[in-house]
């Protein structure tokens, strides 16, 4: 596990930007945290790093899926309105496991996963502006990218 502060969102896209440039194409990223504490945010820095404009990154609470085209494909999955692990089957979920990059938002509505994963916690700080980042490695197969938040201050 690793924890970082960040001052602003810029710095946070920064990071998940780096992730993304470190990817190889079948990564599952798991991101909880508050309303508007960060997590799209950090699908933005992400995709950047894939060469996905940042632009295009929305979050996906009414739709529970976005797909952007880039390095690698991204899928972004909004689980803030799922109510079981059954609805997961009907959003294709289980499709998209190992054909490109996975983001999920509000992981804690599945009480599970199974697959290798790297599960980033994002708090408010103290700061309007500031957030804590947390890093989680569950079995997660990338070292360089486990190497990079390692290195991080």
């Amino acid at each position: 596990m690793k924890k970082i502060t960040v001052l602003s969102s810029k710095e946070l896209i920064e990071i998940a930007s780096n992730i993304g440039k470190k990817c190889a194409g079948n990564e599952l990223f798991l991101l909880h945290g508050e309303l508007g504490s960060g997590k799209t945010t950090f699908v933005k820095g992400l995709a950047m790093g894939l060469n996905i404009p940042p632009k295009k990154v929305t979050s996906p609470t009414f739709t529970y899926l976005n797909i952007y085209e880039g390095k690698y494909v991204l899928y972004h999955f909004d689980l803030y309105k799922i109510f079981s692990p059954d609805d997961l089957e009907g959003l294709g979920f289980y499709d998209f496991l190992n054909t490109g990059i996975i983001c999920v938002e509000w992981p804690e509505k599945i009480n599970k996963w199974n697959e290798n994963h790297l599960l980033i916690n994002i708090f408010y700080g103290i700061r309007e502006t500031e957030r804590i980042i947390e890093f989680k490695s569950e079995n997660f197969k990338n070292e360089e990218i486990l190497n990079y938040i390692k290195s991080l201050k």
